[in-house]
């Protein structure tokens, strides 16, 4: 136990006692007279004892030792007897304090503070005394003083007002008296509105008040007015304000530099006392009220303050808002008005001469603008500085335009083009106005990635073309390295799939799976690709000379014929396959015939990819629908399981009612993904997928038995063999129908689901092998006009383009428009989107509708776009097209029961399909035999016409040959009879035997169409008629939002959801979008 001070009472025979520590100070305490002399005098320190609680010396010798020097009475002359003392046994014992811890220096630190805290009390009431004495003597002066003053007939105004009136120039006195010590003026205006004042005295102070801080906020408005900064006469909407608006910024801006009065008011009236408690996204609403409230009253202040206001009418318009909604919410203050954002007027600068209102409206090139342009032209092409378009679309519309122009002009822009069609709808037919459908064209510029001028030589392009070989059969097959590629990237297809739809047991393998994805040498660098839409054109796209007039339609409005260097530079444009086909009949019909610009020999041509995807879905769903009567007896057809699926029923040759490409592409990946899983649970041996999680840890196992699947389930080569023992045998019961339609299902839908992955992925060395795996099974599935599109591509790639230009190709031929990872999109596809984003959300209804309204709006729906997800992501949650969700869960246990109960991936021999419903071709098989087989065939005939195409590109025109006169030589003149698309193709007997195409012998005939139709295939000539008549391949049709979604693996999440709660790296990460332009969040549980 720790040694405690202890008490004694006085002894009083202390005096008699010898001791040599008698006489020394005490130590413990303050010697006290009278009544505490003896009870401090007596207390025995701690540190008496130091670490030993026991005391080392007798009881005489403490108290002697801490005897006082002075003051105890001297022994009386007279003894006294004395006392007899009570014997220390029979005492009642000490009386304990406070427990003694701590080491000595512990001990004496802790007597310091205590001394120290003693002193500061006193100085605290010492000071306090004399500020009561000073105030009291301060009172009774000026009490005198008042009492003097008021004598002499000053009264208290009179001494305030000299001081603190300005005019009296006692600036020195007031500092030094008054206001040198701060928050005496804030004390005084305290005292004055309190209670202690009167009722009028205190009104008096809070009108002040507020006509002070009503000054001040004025000030404040005028100053941010006078400034500009929103004023959208002097911001005016571009593309680049409506990308980067961000509406948190500014609060900022407000509460801390232009108007910190006005929004500390604002901020007060819109927190509450319970603001410790709030959330910190609590607070956040908080501030962006405030700035909303703020930004209202300085819109309302002057109508130049619209800056903000004209940002929020367009996020609602890109959002579907209609007329109503924008004119309440004008009202308010919130947004400005619907006549504001259409108005098409446009004026001129103040400073700038005025106009003359009678002269037509020109365009930069100085022609007047007519009604028999091509393309309408709403708003002015004059880039002019001083002209200000008060319309907010407008404004917005000029500025991407302006921006379009200028990306035009540096030579590295690509190009994409499709049609759109329309109706025009309206409520009363009447003598004019009726319901029409309208065909127009809409085009989208985009910077070339790593591509410079040099790159796009048309001089290079040229000597490329005419030094290429034939197009050979081993052009179209993989070699070594390539096959292998394509072995493991759909090695790896079956593991995403296993991953994303085998269930959570699967995910911890997902990191694995993503660092052993193989990877071409061409896979383009992440970036982000900026979209420029031009203005829709109402011209027909659908025909040959419709195609040029949408180019040179397109060449004056981006004045690209106006830059020197325009007929030197080659132009990538992207479009579907007809958009493709008719430009290269344009450059096949005048090739010899036209040069520079009009011979379209500048031209790069390439195929977009989204519609190849909607062909293959279109081959595939045809190959393997099956007959929808055949039931359970095929087993293993897509309209066995649609009727699994209780899907609503499909039918293929319906023209009223075709499915759509959505519809068609989800039934074929849901299949795929149960086929996939089941086909796991056979290579295996697993009951069931938990049991093969218990069974199988590593990713080992799992890549060994992905193999297996590709291997035993996905492998042609088992189908090739089982038939041909029944073909050879003659037996029936020899292979498995239903198990050989089960192993080449699985083998287009690998390949189809790789060429999604590969293009998300954004490399184009796996969408080139692909694109050759599609050479044959087009072929093969019927899609005759994409089987030849696939040679050009191919040829073009191989051995036609320069290196420069196939590099430029396969960088360019996907995008990124919102620059995440796994977010490459088809060219097409992006405007698809476009498209429908124009004929759904932002079309005219009624007398509105027209190409003038379309003209105005195509340019603004990437901005739009961008704009509405800055607006969700700072002020709100992105709820784009969800509905409930569809989880393919459910979907996928339903197949995989099916495809167990009828054994249809187990071999049973004998198994065979109704006569009337075939057994499903080998679609590569197919294909590539009749590529080659025949005489006169498809490569044969391709070959022909590209030699033929080089002999015109090598004959010179009749209006460039030079005079003879001049030279003295006489130039014979070829003569070019035929003018169809058609023409161009030559007789495979007219081949020339020199294969590399240098064919010098201009002086022999070129064949005509009725030499053409007797001696070749009707194959080619069909196509080439079809194209030239406006006869599209039978697609797909894309109606709906979904259909043309940037990541159809979404088909029940969120597709559009900012903060998307699954991390599934298969699809796109972290993706804001509107509602059409559904760009990848990974949202499990789709397709």
């Amino acid at each position: 136990m720790a040694a405690r001070s202890q008490s004694f009472p006085p002894y009083p025979y202390s005096t008699q006692l010898s001791s040599p520590q008698m006489h020394q100070p005490a130590t413990s305490s303050t010697v006290r007279g009278d009544e505490g002399e003896w009870e401090d005098l007596y207390t025995i320190d701690s540190d008496d004892f130091e670490d030993d609680p026991t005391p080392k010396v007798d009881f005489l010798t403490l108290l002697t030792r801490h005897a006082p020097r002075g003051n105890i009475p001297s022994q009386p002359a007279t003894p006294v007897k004395p006392k007899e003392p009570q014997p220390i046994e029979s005492s009642s014992g000490p009386v304990w304090s406070s427990p003694i811890t701590g080491n000595r220096e512990q001990r004496r630190e802790k007597r310091f503070q205590k001394n120290q805290r003693r002193k500061a009390q006193q100085q605290r009431e010492q000071k306090q005394a004399r500020q009561r004495a000073r105030e009291e003597t301060v009172h009774t002066l000026i009490v005198q003083a008042m009492g003097f003053l008021k004598g002499k007939g000053v009264g208290l105004k009179d001494i305030l007002g000299y001081i603190f009136d300005p005019a009296q120039g006692q600036r020195a006195l007031r500092w030094k008296e008054y206001f040198a010590v701060p928050g005496t003026a804030s004390q005084l205006l305290g005292w004055f509105a309190s209670s202690e004042y009167p009722d009028s005295v205190r009104q008096e102070v809070h009108q002040w008040a507020v006509t002070y801080i009503s000054s001040l906020i004025a000030k404040e408005a005028r100053q941010i007015t006078e400034s500009g900064v929103l004023n959208s006469t002097r911001h005016p909407v571009t593309a680049q304000s409506v990308a980067s608006f961000d509406f948190g910024a500014w609060y900022e801006d407000l509460a801390y530099e232009t108007a910190p009065t006005a929004m500390a008011m604002f901020k007060a009236f819109a927190t509450s006392r319970h603001v410790s408690t709030h959330s910190e996204s609590r607070r956040a609403r908080t501030r962006m009220v405030v700035t909303s409230v703020a930004l209202a009253c300085l819109g309302e202040y002057s109508r130049a303050n619209n800056l903000v206001k004209r940002q929020f009418t367009l996020y609602l318009y890109s959002t579907g808002a209609q007329r109503q909604t924008i004119s309440v919410l004008s009202r308010v203050g919130v947004c400005g008005s619907y006549t504001n954002l259409i108005s098409s007027r446009a004026r001129k600068k103040r400073n700038s001469k005025k106009a003359d209102s009678n002269s037509p409206q020109t365009d930069n090139d100085g022609s007047a603008a007519t009604s028999s342009n091509p393309l309408p032209n709403p708003v002015s092409t004059n880039p002019d500085p001083e002209v200000l378009y008060e319309g907010t679309l407008p404004q917005l519309s000029h500025s991407i335009r302006t921006c379009s122009r200028e990306l035009a002009a540096t030579g590295t822009a690509g190009l994409i083009l499709d049609n759109i069609n329309m109706a025009f709808m309206v409520g009363e037919q009447v003598l004019g106005r009726h319901d029409s459908q309208e065909n127009g064209t809409c085009a989208t510029l985009f910077p070339l990635y790593q591509t410079t001028v040099e790159d796009l030589d048309v001089e290079k392009l040229r000597t490329s073309f005419l030094n290429a070989r034939d197009l050979q059969f081993s052009d179209l097959l993989f070699n070594p390295d390539e096959h292998q590629l394509f072995r493991d990237a759909l090695i790896h297809t079956i593991l995403r799939i296993i991953i994303r739809y085998g269930g959570p047991g699967f995910k911890h393998f997902e990191n694995e799976v993503e660092n052993n994805q193989p990877t071409s040498a061409h896979k383009i660098d992440l970036h982000k690709t900026e979209l420029y839409p031009l203005p829709a054109m109402n011209i027909d796209q659908s025909s040959i000379t419709g195609n040029a007039d949408v180019d040179e339609a397109i060449v004056k409005e981006l004045r690209l014929d106006q830059h020197p260097d325009f007929l030197k530079r080659a132009r990538v444009i992207i479009g579907d396959q007809l958009t493709v086909a008719r430009f290269r009949s344009l450059e096949t019909i005048r090739a010899g015939h036209e040069t520079d610009y009009e011979g379209f020999f500048w031209g790069v041509w390439v195929p977009g990819l989204f519609h190849t995807k909607i062909a293959d879905a279109h081959g595939v769903l045809l190959t393997h629908f099956g007959k929808p009567s055949s039931g359970s007896r095929n087993p293993g057809s897509l309209s066995f399981h649609n009727t699994v699926l209780d899907r609503l029923p499909i039918t293929l040759n319906s023209k009223s009612a075709p499915p759509k490409f959505r519809i068609a592409r989800d039934l074929i990946f849901t299949s795929l993904y149960a086929r996939v899983l089941h086909c796991l649970l056979c290579v295996s041996g697993a009951g069931s997928l938990d049991d093969y999680l218990a069974k199988f840890t590593t990713y080992e196992d799992l890549s060994k038995h992905a193999s297996e699947i590709l291997d035993q389930f996905a492998s042609r080569d088992v189908v090739q063999s089982m038939r041909w023992k029944r073909k050879v045998t003659g037996d029936p019961n020899e292979g498995d129908m239903v198990f050989e339609n089960a192993i080449l299902f699985l083998a287009d839908a690998l390949v189809s689901r790789e060429f999604t992955d590969a293009i998300k992925a954004g490399d184009s060395g796996r969408i080139f092998l692909v694109l050759k795996h599609f050479a044959f099974s087009f072929r093969g599935n019927g899609r005759l006009k994409y089987a030849y599109e696939m040679l050009y591509i191919i040829h073009n790639l191989s051995s036609v383009l320069p290196e420069s230009m196939r590099r430029c190709v396969m960088n360019n031929w996907v995008l990124n428009p919102s620059g995440n990872p796994n977010s490459w999109v088809e060219g097409d596809l992006v405007q698809e989107h476009s498209n429908l984003k124009i004929k759904g959300g932002y079309k005219a209804r009624g007398s509105n509708a027209s190409w003038d309204w379309l003209a105005l709006i195509a340019p603004c729906t990437e901005a739009l776009r961008e704009l509405a997800n800055n607006m969700h992501s700072a002020l709100g949650h992105d709820q784009g097209t969800k509905h409930s969700d569809a989880k393919l869960d459910a979907d996928i246990r339903a197949l995989m029961d099916s495809l167990d109960e009828h054994s249809v991936y187990r071999m049973q021999p004998g198994r065979v399909l109704d006569e009337d419903d075939p057994p499903v071709p080998d679609v590569v098989s197919v294909g590539s035999e009749e590529l080659v087989s025949q005489s006169n065939s498809p490569l044969t005939e391709f070959n022909a016409a590209f030699r033929m195409l080089k002999r015109h590109r090598q004959m010179q025109p009749v209006p460039d040959l030079e005079d003879p006169d001049d030279h003295g030589v006489s130039i014979a003149t070829p003569v070019l009879a035929a003018t169809d698309p058609e023409a161009a193709l030559p007789t495979p007997g007219s081949q020339s035997p020199d294969t590399n195409g240098n064919l010098d012998d201009e002086d022999e005939d070129i064949p005509t169409y009725e030499e053409l139709e007797r001696v070749l295939e009707p194959e080619l000539v069909r196509i080439m008629r079809e194209v030239r008549e406006g006869l599209d391949e039978a697609a797909l049709p894309r109606v709906a939002d979904d259909d043309v979604a940037y990541d159809m693996d979404n088909i029940g999440g969120d597709m559009d959801s900012e903060s998307s709660d699954s991390d599934d790296t298969d699809s796109v990460d972290e993706v804001p979008d509107d509602i059409l332009f559904m760009e990848a969040t990974g949202e499990e549980g789709s397709l």
